[in-house]
């Protein structure tokens, strides 16, 4: 995994992003490769969502191979986002055999989310 500035690689990260690593305001990207080993299968079903108050990624995903039809491979996880950085759209794609997952922090014309 790696965080993007306008294109530039700037750092490894791990799952667990601290909070108090120095942030980007605008066009910071968070790519998030998920690696299920699913290459030749039937169908990858998966869900992504993001959770604005717990400031996490929650990922499912459900693997079918092509060996067995009555076996599905079942994953849950959740990627932390650290305590300050806000992200605020997702987008999802299955490539190679996982689960690519692009993180945008601030695009254009998204308003920003309140936090109570």
């Amino acid at each position: 995994m790696c965080r993007t500035y306008r294109g530039k690689t700037l750092e490894g990260v791990s799952l667990s992003i601290p909070g108090n690593e120095k942030r980007y305001e605008n066009d910071e990207v968070l790519n998030v490769f998920l690696d299920f080993d699913a290459k030749g299968v039937k169908g990858i079903g998966f869900r992504a969502e993001l959770n604005y108050y717990l400031n996490a990624l929650f990922v499912s995903a459900q693997i079918q191979p092509t060996c067995d039809d009555s076996f599905i491979r079942l994953y849950s996880s959740r990627i932390n986002l650290g305590n300050e950085i806000f992200y605020k759209t997702i987008h999802t794609e299955k490539k190679d055999g996982g689960l690519m997952l692009t993180l945008h922090k601030n695009p254009i014309n998204v308003p920003c989310v309140k936090m109570n």
